[in-house]
Formats: structure tokens, sequence, C-alpha cells
């Protein structure tokens, strides 16, 4: 009884896991001029942002899809994913963007799902007990088998929630003015 509650344990804690996994997605802080926190300057998200089609959250939670996302001087520009039209709005009206990289959700489910596919059948099916008897090692083999094949449908329902799910870039709008001493001694 005592394998089995070690098993259910590594089970439960390999679910915790693969869940925290499924969430993966990175962060980025965009401000108008480089300080040391700052991953993009506005000058920068376009180059980054170029041809993506991304979810523009605004200062009232407002969310509009779209593509071509650009800021000009102290706009915010995108062409309206449903409508085609174009969208302009004040770059302080803008929280967050988010893009989505579903290829890349793909390839990280994919590796993601076959690693635990992988350990979920080393723990239920145990290819390194069976085949103990008569049989040639046949239980064995087939205890092998049985894992790699946990290890396959893991990839492809890794791959499927990772393709679904994707990847999320989330570029965090920061909008601070210039330090008033460094303004001063100018």
């Amino acid at each position: 009884m005592k394998i089995f509650n070690n098993r259910y344990l590594v089970f439960i804690t390999l679910i915790s896991i693969s869940f925290q996994l499924i969430g993966c997605s990175s962060t980025y802080l965009v401000t108008p001029y480089e300080s040391p926190k700052t991953d993009f300057i506005y000058s920068e998200i376009n180059d980054e942002l170029s041809g993506e089609t991304v979810c523009i959250i605004v200062s009232d939670s407002t969310e509009y899809y779209g593509y071509n996302f650009r800021i000009e001087n102290d706009t915010a520009k995108w062409i309206d994913q449903k409508s085609n039209i174009k969208n302009t709005v004040h770059i302080k009206d803008v929280k967050t963007v988010v893009a989505k990289n579903h290829f890349l959700g793909a390839l990280k489910g994919l590796g993601y799902g076959m690693v635990g596919g992988l350990l979920l059948g080393i723990v239920f099916i145990n290819p390194f007990e069976a085949g103990g008897g008569h049989d040639g090692g046949i239980a064995a083999a087939g205890a092998a088998l049985a894992t790699l094949a946990s290890a396959s449908l893991g990839g492809i329902g890794g791959t499927l929630v990772g393709a679904i799910h994707a990847q999320r870039y989330y570029y965090k709008f920061k909008h601070e003015q210039k330090d008033k001493k460094q303004e001063r001694s100018k």
C-alpha cells in the first residue's frame, strides 16, 4: 500500500507542475525613456510587434483586437481585426498589449506533454519492475512500450493544449515622465 501512496503523491505533484507550466508567459515593461527596469522603450515596440495580431487593453479595461500596432509620437495606432478600421488612442490610455505565439506554445506543450506522459508511465506502469518471471522479458518490453505510448499521448495532448493556449507576451506600459532632476539640470 505504501507504493500506491508514493505513486499517488508523485502523480499529484506532476499534475500540479504541468498546470503551472501550461500558463507560461513573458511580461515586459515598456516605458517612454530608457531606464534600468525597462525592457522596451516606445520607439522599439514598433519593431517588436511588427506583423503581430495583438490585444490592446486600454485604461478603462476595454480590449481591442488588431494588427499593425504602432506608436507614433504620443498615439498608439492599430487596425481593428474585424472591421479593418484604423483605431487611434493616446499612448497614456494604453495599459497592456498582449501578443500570442501559437507555434511556440505547441512546441512547449509537446515537450512538457512528452515528459509528463513519460513520468506518468514510469510511475504507474513501472517498466523497471515488470518482467521478473519466466517469460523471457516480454512483460518488461510490453511495460516499456506502454510507457513510451504514454509519453507519445502526453506529447499529442500537450501539443494541442499548447497550440490553443499559446505562449503569451505581455507588454505592460508605464507612462512615466523623465526624472525632474534630469530636466532641471538641462
